[in-house]
């Protein structure tokens, strides 16, 4: 009896402490391969709900190609509270037009982290845009 008991607590346990972290996550809404919009959401539960959340969003408001960015712990978006950064990267595709991509990058302690991160998440889901293509800062703030 004892054991089981001691199961059932280790188990709430394990859940209370995923659903209190306020993880991060992104989605984006593209057309004709160039991102058009973005969506952030937090406390949401874990990393995966928050994106599942913004991708809902973006779905919602009528987007067909919605697509979430997961990095989690290279990124930033496992972590409970901090700061995050959106960038923005645009490029000259190979046919010659210009796409967009974001990124989403989030620290607990600093926005120059966070924006770094940001970077790292742009470069992984973007397979053309390049550093020397460059970045601006599309929003920033707190969670």
């Amino acid at each position: 009896m004892k054991t089981k008991s001691l199961i059932i607590l280790i188990g709430m346990l394990f859940i209370g402490i995923s659903k209190i972290q306020a993880q991060i996550g992104i989605a984006v809404a593209k057309e004709n391969s160039s991102a058009v919009e973005w969506r952030i959401s937090w406390g949401d539960g874990n990393a995966w709900d928050c994106k599942m959340a913004a991708k809902k969003y973006l779905q919602n408001k009528g987007y067909k190609n919605v697509y979430t960015q997961d990095c989690n712990t290279k990124c930033g978006h496992s972590i409970s509270s901090g700061y995050y950064v959106v960038v923005k990267g645009t490029y000259k595709s190979y046919d010659g037009s210009y796409k967009t991509d974001y990124g989403l990058g989030a620290s607990s302690s600093s926005y120059t982290d966070a924006k770094a991160k940001a970077i790292a998440n742009l470069s992984t889901y973007s397979c053309c845009w390049k550093s020397s293509s460059g970045v601006s800062v599309e929003k920033q703030g707190t969670y």
